[in-house]
Formats: C-alpha cells, structure tokens, sequence
C-alpha cells in the first residue's frame, strides 16, 4: 500500500489505520513479515505499530509464529457504528408515519455528550422548521432530553421534577422549555440491554399543537418508540402504559 503523506504530522496515524485495513483484508490474519510487505514499513516500525494496537485492543495476536486479527476494540467500534446506521434506517418509516399524522417534524434525536442531536427529521406540512438534522437541544429542558434522562441513572442529575411522571407514562412533554414559541412531545429508545439510546419527537409551533394535542399524538410516538427499541421488555411495558396527564 502507497502511504502517501496528505497532512503533515500524520504519518504515524496513517500507517495505523493502514495496517488495521490490510489485516482486516485478511481472512486468515497476517504475520507481521506479510504486514512489512504489504504497508511498505520497516520491521521494528511494523512491530511498534502492533504492539501500541494490541495494546489498545485494536489487534489481536495468536499462535506461533504470531498471526494478526483484528482486536474486540475494533469489532465493538464497528459495531456501535452499524447500530447507529440500523437505528436511523429503520426509523424512517416511523417518522414519516408520525409526520403524516400530526402535521409537524417528526425527529429522531441521540445523546451527543450534554445535549442531544438531531440525525434523522421528517417534516410534514409546516413551512417553519425549528429543528432539522444536526441542531442540538439541551437535556434538561428538551422532550427528547428529558424522555433519555428519565430512563438513564447515569444522568440523574439533569433530571427535572417531572422526570418520575415521565417515566411512568414513557413520554416526555417540552411546553416551550427548550425555545419559547414551540412545543414537543418525545419518547425513548431502547437497545438490547434497556439502556435509552435515542428519542423519538414530535415538534411543532405553539399556537399549532397545544398541550392536549401533545398528549394526543402521545400514544402514536410511544408506539413508533415501542418498534424501534431493541429490548423485549420495555417493548411489552410501553404497550401497557396509558397516558397520565
């Protein structure tokens, strides 16, 4: 492989990644003499390169002489990112599904370090959009934060007073908190393990979608929520939850 040097200063980096994309190449691995021939490196920089990345879990090394694979880091960071990408694919037809029936954006928000973002939006009849993919709202005073929060003890302490309410009815209501003139009603997603891992919203201009019909469109994002959680459990527990005012 030609490493040609586009960024000054990241050289070292470059020879990572390329060495992790050669033994990914590999279906049966690669000793470090095939990695020399192949990344165009020299020996002691080839055996400092595995060593740092085994280190970190990005290699693994096994038998004698040492075969090369890639490492649990590698395959966890690969898998996050497919989840991601699985998570927003199928929420788009729940989106557009929640879309057509309010009238208003329908959005589909993440955790992204204190706040949340938009990476999916589907927006129905209105002219003025508030939010659209990548604008990012607060935890604490955003539907979709607080519908996360409610559900991750990790984050307790960006929970408001109405978090014990929010979890018992699975949904969260945003009266013009995050940004006066506009109102939300969002619910969570769940992963395999029950952990929220994303927020299903419905968003929309005050003087169009009043706090009744927040709680109205409620049972509709709880369902849309409900399809695109991965754990059993809070699936069933989502259908068996009325609405609480």
């Amino acid at each position: 492989m030609d490493l040609v040097r586009k960024t000054p200063g990241a050289g070292a980096v470059r020879r990572a990644l390329a060495v992790l994309t050669e033994i990914g190449k590999a279906d049966r691995g690669l000793s470090v003499s095939e990695l020399v021939s192949r990344v165009s490196v020299t020996k002691p920089t080839a055996h400092r390169l595995v060593s740092v990345l085994i280190e970190e879990g990005f290699l693994a090394a096994t038998g004698t002489p040492q075969v090369l694979r890639l490492g649990p880091m590698f395959l966890e960071l690969a898998h996050a990112a497919w989840h991601d990408f699985d998570l927003r694919g199928a929420a788009v037809a729940e989106l557009e599904k929640l879309a057509q029936i309010s009238g208003h954006s329908a959005l589909l928000l993440v955790p992204n370090g204190d706040q949340v973002i938009c990476v999916e939006a589907i927006h129905g009849g209105e002219r003025l959009r508030h939010v659209d993919v990548g604008s990012t709202a607060s935890f604490r005073t955003s539907a979709a934060g607080q519908a996360i929060v409610a559900f991750s003890p990790g984050r307790h302490l960006l929970a408001t007073e109405s978090a014990p309410l929010t979890k018992a009815r699975f949904y969260a209501i945003d009266d013009e908190q995050s940004s006066v003139g506009w109102r939300s009603v969002a619910a969570p997603v769940f992963n395999e393990r029950s952990e929220p891992v994303a927020a299903l919203s419905v968003t929309g201009p005050a003087h169009l979608l009043s706090i009744e019909q927040l709680h109205e469109l409620a049972p509709e994002v709880l369902e849309s929520a409900r399809r695109r959680s991965s754990s059993p459990r809070h699936r069933k527990s989502c259908c068996r939850r009325r609405k609480h005012r």
